[in-house]
């Protein structure tokens, strides 16, 4: 009776062992799928905005046609100083800022001279949100994104009305 309980008691022992095995297995096949899947649906475009950026660089933003020149912000301090202490931009249209993914953004106009309009993009180029005509030299009005972001564009004050440009709009980014 002893040597029968034993047996039972192995082979309850290998069917748990087996069932977390499979359990693991089924796990690890899923997020290697989802991995994968998340790879797949990122365009080669939008994932090389970041990886051949440098802050020495320029960007062309295309919009309706027109195209307008970038400067890069990529490295953390590049990103801290934007556009501030600028009286007009020079030889530029605008700024554009790179992160690494789509996040929680929030600006402000500290020492920033001119009005501007910030427009922030999701990780495929698309317009979430737009703060127009922002106020200048302060930092108690914040700008934040209404949803991860992970591009955001500064131009001129003006220059999103001018343009039509709405949520759910794509901008076209080449380096």
């Amino acid at each position: 009776m002893n040597s029968k309980r034993t047996l039972i008691g192995i082979f309850n022992n290998k069917l748990i062992l087996g069932l977390l095995l499979s359990g693991v297995i089924v796990v690890f096949a899923f997020l290697s799928f989802q991995t994968v899947w998340n790879k797949d649906t990122q365009t080669s475009e939008t994932s090389d905005i970041y990886s051949g950026a440098t802050d020495e660089s320029f960007a062309n933003m295309t919009y309706n046609k027109a195209e307008y020149k970038l400067e890069v912000a990529k490295s953390n301090s590049k990103k801290a100083l934007g556009l501030m202490n600028r009286t007009k931009l020079e030889n530029i249209d605008g700024m554009i800022f790179l992160y690494p993914a789509p996040q929680e953004l929030t600006f402000y106009m500290k020492n920033t001279l001119i009005s501007l309009d910030i427009i922030f993009l999701d990780s495929e180029l698309k317009v979430v949100t737009i703060h127009k005509n922002t106020k200048t030299e302060q930092t108690k009005e914040l700008y934040p994104s209404d949803q991860p972001a992970q591009y955001v564009v500064e131009m001129e004050a003006g220059w999103s009305e001018a343009n039509n440009l709405q949520i759910g709009d794509f901008l076209t980014l080449k380096l």
